[in-house]
């Protein structure tokens, strides 16, 4: 029974039963993403100069898969699984073709453990179950480096090796300008490596790759040099690649020492003189360089550098890490394999929650809120919404809807949509799908009350209600209200311990501070949301800001402001003018571990020529969305 366990056919055949319930036992649950949705509504043109003109070249990917996903689409329609399944078919190969390279580049235990970590870890799994040009680019990266090395370390010359080498790398081009630009660096390294006796033939294969390629060349160069780059990423930062290697494992310190021990267990029992050197260092240089390039031009020139696009080369990052298995015992390779396919499961699932998250995208969301809120089938209501109509229509479309959604994409305004709840004030209820919080001051002056909501991966929808007999779900964690101007208040309010006075006078070209406090003493996690109030009080036109910084160790992490210039809907009998600050920590990127020390220092600049009186201050924090960048980013 044990040689049956140890037996390699089986560990491999567990591997990919592991890899392929990963890819497959929610595959019917989970919806299309916002990118999914993109390529899908890129597709309806009727001509083929249309479809490359107005739904490649706008895209920023080459047209491989966009044509694919055409032909797909129109012979098995748009159902979310039937757009989903040529990529989880592709990911589940790449588990067989991620051992199959490692095994013939060193032997078959270092390839059950390379294809161990591309079955179960997120980066890999995640893309398989995203009809986007990731999971098919690493599919084609690994056929196109097999038969290279056929070719280029083994010399095997068999005209197939070469047929299938051009096939390969030509998808690569197409498929994605980082599958490109990998396929560019594995061309060129086997020209310095190449038998001489092989050269021509292989120098021939380049060309008739080049050749291939040459269809696209206008198009690359329109997506290079016109339409430059990612314009809504940011420039990587200096903590890039740490932060890259821990996403390949999944921010799990179980991973990271598994990795770790796996690692020393290589190089203590790595064999130099029974490897070509050349093999052992091709990988690590075929990880890296793509990391260096993206972040080179990232800087330099357009920011294009994310994780996905390096999912490339990331088998090469274990065949380097792992090339001195071969001498471990067959019964300890066995145990190995259970840990990583364990860890890397739990991990998944159970830390990173990444069907949890997937099943959460924005549209169909949406869609689910309105179906599943059962008074909107009797109540009066409005649906507004901040999203792409093309793609909230088409999950709409799928349900009962009996009220016109009405959508402010990139087009929401204070005066639009005040006067939009104007003309909606015979409502009850109200759905807002992804309106920002900074307007929440300005809905609950007509909808006081929110009594659902849902928080996943991009986004945040809120249903509101007039009603106070409807059970309000968004309690404040904390509340904090500093009255200044209450001369006979029991309350004292206080700053860092010392005295207020009742009232606050910010004289011109000053700034003060209003409120400090130590962060986990108001939120619970730093995915809280922090909603500042402030009324003010001044003879002429506001000109200041009003400022919220979290800080760490005397090191100013993120600043929140608001521009108090800008004209107030929310004006009190009173005559004060009320302003607000929502703050969401999570676009701070905070380590949980600094909560202990992280504050929070809320400050009124006056910039204006008379002086400012504030009134009141309120501080209120409710749990955040925990989901809005999970899927690439810790939490």
């Amino acid at each position: 029974m044990s040689k049956f366990f140890n037996n390699k056919i089986f560990l491999l055949c567990l591997i990919i039963a592991f890899g392929s319930y990963l890819r497959l036992f929610e595959l019917f649950n989970i919806p299309l993403t916002h990118d999914e949705l993109s390529a899908l509504y890129r597709l309806k043109f009727n001509s083929f100069s249309d479809l490359i003109n107005y739904g490649v070249k706008v895209d920023g990917h080459p047209a491989g898969i966009h044509l694919f996903l055409y032909l797909w689409t129109n012979l098995f329609g748009t159902h979310d699984y039937i757009v989903k399944l040529p990529f989880v078919f592709m990911g589940i190969s790449s588990i067989y073709l991620s051992y199959y390279l490692a095994k013939s580049w060193y032997n078959y235990k270092v390839g059950l453990l390379v294809s161990s970590y591309i079955s179960t870890i997120q980066f890999t799994v995640l893309y398989s179950l995203i009809a986007r040009p990731y999971i098919s680019g690493l599919f084609f990266v690994l056929i196109m480096v097999i038969f290279w090395k056929k070719i280029v370390i083994d010399k095997n010359q068999k005209t197939v090796n070469y047929l299938l080498f051009i096939i390969s790398a030509s998808l690569c081009t197409y498929n994605h300008h980082f599958s490109m630009l990998f396929c560019v660096l594995v061309s060129l390294t086997g020209v310095f490596i190449v038998d001489l006796s092989n050269r021509r033939n292989y120098w021939l294969s380049l060309i008739a790759i080049i050749i291939l390629y040459l269809p696209h060349i206008s198009i690359l160069y329109y997506q290079l040099f016109i339409s430059k780059g990612l314009k809504w990423l940011a420039q990587p930062n200096a903590t890039f690649f740490t932060e890259h290697l821990k996403y390949i494992l999944q921010f799990s310190d179980v991973s990271y020492l598994l990795i770790i021990c796996l690692s020393i267990l290589s190089v203590l029992n790595i064999k130099f003189y029974r490897i070509k050197k050349t093999l052992y260092f091709i990988p690590l240089l075929w990880f890296l360089l793509p990391i260096i390039i993206g972040v080179l031009y990232s800087i330099f020139n357009s920011p294009v550098i994310q994780n996905s696009m390096l999912i490339f080369s990331l088998p090469f990052l274990f065949l380097f890490l792992f090339a001195g298995i071969k001498n471990i015992k067959q019964s300890y390779l066995f145990i190995l394999i259970l840990a990583v396919l364990s860890s890397n499961t739990y991990a998944l699932v159970n830390q990173r929650l990444s069907f949890e998250v997937l099943k959460k995208q924005p549209f169909s969301s949406f869609a689910e809120l309105i179906d599943d809120f059962d008074e909107l089938k009797t109540k009066k209501h409005a649906i507004i919404y901040d999203m792409n109509p093309n793609y909230v229509d088409f999950y709409l479309q799928k349900i009962d809807v009996d009220t016109q959604p009405i959508s402010f994409f990139k087009n929401l305004t204070p005066q639009k949509l005040d006067s939009f709840l104007i003309i909606n004030t015979d409502k009850e209820l109200l759905v807002c799908g992804n309106i920002s919080r900074k307007n929440f001051p300005i809905i609950k002056k007509y909808f006081p009350f929110i009594v659902d909501k849902d928080y996943g991966f991009t986004y945040e929808h809120y249903i509101f209600s007039k009603d106070t007999t409807n059970q309000h779900i968004e309690e404040p964690f904390k509340k904090i209200t500093l009255q200044f101007n209450d001369t006979h208040s029991q309350y004292q309010p206080t700053l860092n311990g010392q005295d207020l006075p009742k009232q606050k006078l910010i004289l011109p070209n000053k700034k003060i501070d209003l409120y400090e406090s130590k962060l986990k003493d108001i939120v619970k996690d730093v995915h809280f949301f922090i909603d500042i109030n402030i009324d003010i009080q001044t003879q002429n036109n506001l000109n200041g800001y009003l400022i919220s910084d979290i800080i760490l160790n005397d090191n100013r992490l993120k600043r929140y402001s608001l521009n108090l210039s800008k004209p107030s809907l929310n004006l009190k009998p009173s005559g004060l003018k009320s302003f607000f600050l929502p703050v969401d920590l999570t676009s701070a990127n905070l380590d949980s571990k600094d909560l202990e020390n992280l504050i929070i220092k809320i400050s009124l600049v006056n910039k204006g020529d008379s002086s400012i009186i504030v009134q009141n201050l309120q501080v209120e924090t409710f749990a955040g969305n925990k989901f809005v960048y999970s899927l690439v980013k810790d939490f």
